[in-house]
């Protein structure tokens, strides 16, 4: 299906009531970013569970704000994520973003998690993200919590390289209606919020949101047929349902479909495909606060439904979770947590013309399985100076049984305006069912799926500095040194040659047929450094920097192993710069500039992108602007899949120039 922005507008407006609120009738100098001191006291909760200051995290803590969003003129999660320092962001296609974090870089990056209000957007079956089914608007984001660096000990298997947690907006925080519409000349976007205050302890938020993506261009100029559509609905209530408890609720629905080409092993040609997407999710979250101790209890159901030419699935995740913690003393309390959840998923293969017979699927086609986590955290401040903070998840998962995730971290507070902080910390992930159960078959290649398959783990070390020498800089700085054991490999474990094909024509052409399975042979170390500043150089205009350097390496892995996992698929250096200018009170100008170094493995030459913004506010429930992208190629690649990844891959598309205008009117 199609949706044209054109023909829904109309729709929208009449959707909403023209009752005028002056909720939103804000000039943009009463939206301006928090001083650098506010940002550091922002309570966190994703190092440890429990809120702490940003100032007080024994971790690689990075946030990104409402402001930042609004100010960047991203129309998608994974664009926001490139300010971010140690993330690795590549375009592949108009709707697939590949996205990790410190490494293993790749579509389904599957050593770092990502979570919505606390729901794992993980995708059980690949191991990875969908990040088109997850396309919410960002206006309704209050801010992106990012950890880089390892965080199982907390939020259990899979946050091995780095956690990311997008907190949605109060439906108390956004009282009134909100209409927003995005075109240019790749892509087409049309939102819209009403939010209600349906009693003085219950707020009601309803939104809608439907894109276009034109199709890109691949390197030789041709059509990639990539174009992107979907509409979603959603909702989210919020509750105080007394003077300790509060309850949210939230849920969503979506459909729609994106084009690409796909490579398929079983003829290694491009086949031009339209992917069919649809799914919905219902969450849940209760919280307790008393004088000195907390209590919150999350429930969620998620279920999605994809197709394409390489497998159909359609899987169904329930998740339950408990936490409770103690501030047994002044100095100190304690945490323990319980989380279980149960999948089940179903998939088959649709039939494809190819030259030559093949197979390729999961055996078995269906599966359920389940995981419990427990976790017990003690964080302890010995002064006012040193705090410490220990913790441990024990995990149990059908694939691999029980594993441990213990870490130790401590913060030293030099002065109020340095800390000092270090971490050893040990993570696993767990392998997908698309690792331990896919198998394929040509008549040159098979892979044979291996349901023993152990979990990879990670021993991390880190050690960061946190600096605000003035009230208008601040500098964060992050060492880091991991080594992972039992990586997933490549193995071969059977080779016939020569073999004789038919060539077509009558005759017979000289081959040879290997077989393979995947393996945990492989042991790898990476190192780096990861850097951000900011400098308010003034009340009207804003710096911001980021910087990361690492380089993975491995003495078991062979040019096969390599291409087929992604192992070292990523840019060795990313530099960010970022400039927020109010040239007036309602007139503001940002301009972004990203290096990103080359990736050796893919022949992806390094770009340099720049981005400009211009907004203006001309009434205070009115915001217009104006946002070029790339402006200084006409396109760039950012990614090339391996074609030798053993499930095959998507034929990728360039970057290309844009510009967008973005009309917001609050009502």
């Amino acid at each position: 299906m199609t949706f044209r922005v054109r023909s829904i507008l109309s729709l929208m407006a009449l959707s909403l009531p023209l009752t005028p609120t002056s909720a939103f009738g804000l000039t943009l100098d009463e939206l301006k970013v928090m001083s650098l001191d506010e940002l550091a006291s922002v309570k966190v909760s994703i190092a440890s569970k429990t809120p702490q200051k940003v100032s007080e995290s024994p971790a690689a803590v990075y946030l990104v704000t409402q402001e930042d969003i609004r100010r960047s003129g991203a129309t998608t999660i994974p664009e926001l994520l490139r300010s971010v320092p140690g993330m690795n962001v590549a375009s592949i296609t108009g709707s697939t973003t590949a996205v990790s974090a410190r490494g293993f870089h790749d579509i389904f990056s599957n050593k770092f998690l990502v979570m919505m209000d606390g729901r794992s957007l993980y995708t059980p079956l690949f191991s990875g993200m969908y990040w088109d089914a997850h396309d919410i608007d960002l206006r309704d984001i209050e801010r992106i919590e990012i950890i880089r660096g390892p965080s199982a000990a907390v939020w259990g298997a899979n946050a091995m390289n780095g956690v990311i947690n997008i907190i949605t907006r109060s439906s108390f925080d956004t009282d009134g209606n909100r209409l927003s519409v995005t075109a240019g000349n790749t892509e087409s976007i049309a939102s819209f919020s009403k939010t209600s205050i349906l009693s003085d302890d219950t707020s009601l938020r309803l939104w809608g949101k439907f894109r276009d993506h034109e199709a890109q261009k691949k390197s030789n100029g041709e059509d990639a047929h990539d174009e992107w559509h979907q509409a979603r609905i959603g909702f989210k209530t919020d509750s105080y349902l007394n003077d300790t408890d509060t309850l949210s609720v939230d849920g969503g629905a979506y459909q729609g479909q994106s084009d690409h080409n796909l490579v398929l092993i079983s003829n290694l040609v491009e086949n031009d495909d339209t992917q069919e997407l649809s799914g919905a999710h219902l969450n849940t979250r209760w919280q307790r606060q008393l004088d000195n101790q907390s209590f919150s209890a999350q429930f969620y159901v998620d279920h999605m439904i994809r197709n394409d030419l390489r497998i159909n699935q359609r899987v169904n995740t329930l998740d339950a979770s408990v936490q409770h913690t103690i501030q047994h003393s002044e100095q100190g309390s304690f945490t323990w947590g319980l989380n279980h959840r149960y999948v089940s998923d179903a998939t088959s293969t649709p039939p494809v013309p190819i030259p030559v017979p093949a197979s390729f699927g999961f055996n078995p086609q269906s599966a359920s399985y389940k995981s419990t986590g427990i976790s017990f955290q003690e964080e302890y401040w010995v002064n006012d100076q040193f705090k410490l903070l220990a913790g441990v998840r024990f995990d149990n998962h059908d694939f691999i049984g029980w594993e441990a995730q213990p870490t130790l971290r401590a913060l030293w507070k030099v002065s109020p305006e340095a800390e000092l902080w270090a971490a050893v910390s040990r993570a696993v992930r767990t392998p997908s069912r698309y690792e331990s159960h896919l198998q394929v078959s040509t008549p040159v290649v098979s892979l044979v799926s291996n349901q023993q398959l152990l979990a990879e783990s990670l021993t991390s070390t880190e050690l960061g500095i946190r600096l605000r020498p003035r009230s208008d800089f601040s500098f964060n700085g992050t060492l880091f040194y991991n080594r992972y054991k039992d990586l997933a490999s490549l193995n071969e474990v059977g080779r016939v040659e020569p073999i004789f094909l038919p060539d077509g024509m009558g005759g017979f052409i000289p081959s040879k047929y290997i077989a393979y399975t995947l393996g945990n042979s492989i042991e790898a170390q990476s190192y780096g450094t990861e850097i951000d500043a900011r400098w308010n150089v003034s009340d009207d205009w804003r710096l911001k920097l980021s910087y990361s350097w690492m380089k993975v390496q491995s003495d078991d892995i062979t040019s096969t192993q390599e291409s087929a996992i992604a192992f070292n698929n990523l840019p060795k250096q990313q530099l960010y710069l970022n400039s927020a200018w109010d040239l007036r009170d309602n007139l503001e100008l940002d301009a972004t500039l990203y290096y990103v170094d080359e990736l050796k493995e893919s022949s992806v030459d390094a770009y340099t992108r720049f981005d400009l913004r211009l907004g203006w506010m001309p009434y205070p429930n009115l915001e217009l602007s104006l946002m070029g992208k790339n402006l200084f190629d006409t396109q760039h690649a950012e990614y090339v899949p391996s074609p030798t990844n053993y499930a095959g891959g998507v034929s990728s598309s360039e970057v290309p120039r844009s510009v967008t205008a973005q009309a917001i009117w609050k009502f």
